[in-house]
């Protein structure tokens, strides 16, 4: 198995369902209930078609994230669109793709193999909704370096379209960060939504002196939250004169798996609510 294309979808107090997505439109599935034994089954899928469809067998699909929706699990192009497989409940429905916003351009970063994308991110909030995060130029190209005319920019999917919710020009992230003097004025990367606070993305600010920041900027009000602070100077520099690391490397070591694209995020998710029922309202009060 691939674990690239691996999603989990949990229901119910004990059930959940594993399942892989091949490029050639098979569907493996695992089914976990109580009391039933499980085994893996194995489905052709009728694969969407058409003008505007990538080819998923001899095109360019590149899964970045596999993430659960309501009874399916929705493969993530960050630069093509999302693919919603039905993995619980009534299977015979095809799989459902819709395409990125048009405005946005579908040339990838070029990245090493197996690490997260540093400008796009899909995810789904604590109340079901899809949202996009895009660090790009005016032009909808995602950078990867500090200019001018960088746009922070978020989408929320509803009914199979996307709309525009929140934009933060490159003058306004500036006035934000100025506004901690111990943050650098650079490029944030790897945004991700904040589960509590939908207007909330967080970033990764990193700089050349083995520091790097964990930053929360609301985009709707143009403020900073909560900023914390992450060094290991003696540790990092010491990896990296070893394993000829960048520093960039360091980074997404640090705050991300490397063994898949379908990496664990750095940010606090509901696993808390688990271990505190109070978790969340102490989140809350940082």
């Amino acid at each position: 198995m691939n674990s690239d294309n691996i999603g989990l979808l949990c229901y119910g107090e004990e059930e959940f369902t594993v399942a892989e997505l091949y490029s050639w439109g098979e569907l493996c599935l695992l089914h976990h209930a109580p009391g039933k034994a499980m085994e893996w089954e194995f489905r052709t899928l009728q694969m969407p078609y058409g003008k505007g469809v990538p080819d998923f067998l001899y095109g360019s699909w590149n899964t970045d994230s596999v993430i659960p929706f309501g009874g399916s699990l929705c493969w993530v192009d960050c630069y093509l669109g999302l693919l919603f497989v039905t993995v619980h409940g009534d299977l015979t429905r095809p799989p459902r793709y819709v395409s990125m916003p048009a405005d946005l351009d579908t040339r990838r970063l070029y990245i090493d193999p197996g690490v997260p994308d540093p400008a796009r991110r899909v995810c789904v909030t604590d109340s079901g909704m899809v949202k996009l995060i895009c660090i790009s130029d005016a032009a909808g190209r995602s950078v990867h370096i500090h200019s001018s005319d960088v746009k922070i920019r978020t989408w929320n999917l509803s009914n199979g379209i996307w709309k525009k919710d929140a934009t933060m020009e490159a003058r306004e992230l500036e006035n934000v960060l100025s506004s901690d003097k111990r943050l650098p004025l650079l490029l944030p990367k790897f945004p991700i939504m904040n589960l509590v606070d939908h207007d909330v993305v967080c970033f990764v600010l990193n700089n050349r002196d083995r520091n790097f920041w964990l930053v929360e900027v609301n985009l709707r009000k143009k403020a900073l939250g909560a900023v914390t602070l992450y060094t290991n100077e003696e540790k990092e520099n010491q990896a990296a004169a070893e394993e000829h690391l960048t520093w960039d490397d360091i980074v997404r070591n640090t705050f991300f798996t490397t063994v898949s694209v379908n990496s664990i995020s750095f940010i606090p998710s509901q696993f808390t609510m688990y271990l505190d029922k109070h978790a969340i309202k102490r989140y809350l009060s940082l």
